[in-house]
């Protein structure tokens, strides 16, 4: 009896050991998949931004990574109920963020925004783009 009951209990414990081994391989590769998708296709998932670029643009896909990593940054400039255009650089390329109301119908997302409604034109910025990353410039 006893012995019946090690042979069960042996095989149910290599039965657990390689389903979670598999497991583990699914997540690697799911990591994987998730890392190598462009940035554009992580940003298009659920969009907050839309760039407007120049025809002369050569990679847009370094605009798509530096607000990728930047993205957090952008709720401090965003209007409560209607889009904000900034110009990035020269003014040739702009990104049109959405509002937080439009953010909050879409994707249910509480955001607060730091522009007060009716102040919406006194703080303009602009966005200085260099070695791949943003920076936020105050204008007059």
């Amino acid at each position: 009896m006893s012995r019946l009951f090690l042979i069960v209990l042996l095989l149910l414990s290599h039965t657990v050991f390689s389903q979670n081994r598999d497991d583990k391989k699914t997540s690697q590769i799911t990591y994987a998949k998730e890392k190598n998708r462009s940035y554009v296709d992580q940003m298009l998932a659920k969009p907050h931004f839309i760039f407007h670029f120049d025809s002369h643009v050569a990679d847009t896909n370094a605009y798509y990574k530096a607000a990728y990593y930047y993205a957090s940054k952008f709720n401090q400039f965003r209007y409560y109920d209607k889009r904000r255009v900034i110009s990035i650089g020269n003014g040739a390329t702009t990104i049109e963020l959405f509002s937080v109301k439009e953010l909050r119908e879409r994707y249910q997302k509480n955001i607060s925004s730091f522009v007060k409604q009716g102040d919406e034109d006194k703080i303009k910025i602009r966005f200085d783009f260099s070695n791949g990353f943003f920076k936020e410039q105050l204008t007059n």
